[in-house]
């Protein structure tokens, strides 16, 4: 019988492998987008219409949801699975309710503080020193923030009304997967801690 930290441990491996499947695949669309908005003004060039237009972004971004769609699956069950234990643990340690865990990365405006909160909560939980993990997850979450504003800005191009215009903008694409990969290692130890059995906790 699998017993509870065996399941946290796999939950956290499933984590540690969406995490990085994610970034690849934004890295992978940020250098592609760079041949495919050349690709996409030849194309109009020779008077293809836009909606007959085929670029390699176009299959990269089915990819890129996908992989963000897996991140918030798993991610969020990892984090319901923390809080589980936290709450049982300790009655009210976690100041949001279990269903936060995976609706407060996409609902508008809670999204901004929502997970940071629930992290934030389960690493005092831990005993994690309140001003070294807040720091630590204040990092990370700037940058999340920051690659969610440049990602949607970007995918927003492509709604653009204007015919002439290339939907793809390779610089707003480059800065996003940065911005994401400045706070990874971040994430990454996070991760690592909150996917530590209590009892043998890791302090940072």
């Amino acid at each position: 019988m699998t017993t509870p930290a065996e399941l946290l441990a796999l939950q956290t491996r499933k984590v540690f492998g969406v995490s990085t499947a994610l970034l690849l695949a934004i890295w992978i669309g940020a250098i592609t987008s760079i041949s495919s908005a050349r690709s996409y003004q030849d194309q109009l060039d020779r008077g293809i219409k836009p909606a007959d237009i085929v670029t390699l972004s176009g299959a990269i971004g089915l990819i890129v949801v996908f992989a963000m769609g897996a991140a918030w699956i798993v991610t969020s069950k990892w984090l319901r699975m923390l809080h589980d234990e936290s709450v049982d643990r300790k009655p009210g340690s976690i100041r949001l309710n279990r269903r936060w865990t995976l609706w407060g990365w996409v609902v508008p405006i809670v999204s901004f503080w929502f997970p940071k909160t629930i992290i934030d909560d389960l690493l005092i939980e831990r005993g994690v020193d309140p001003r070294s993990g807040s720091t630590r997850t204040t990092v990370w979450w700037l940058s999340w923030v920051g690659f969610n504003v440049l990602f949607n800005a970007s995918t927003s191009l492509g709604f653009n009304v204007d015919p002439n215009v290339v939907p793809i903008n390779p610089s707003v694409e480059i800065a996003a997967a940065c911005m994401l990969t400045a706070g990874f290692q971040q994430w990454r130890s996070l991760v690592q801690i909150l996917g530590t059995p209590a009892q043998s906790h890791i302090s940072i």
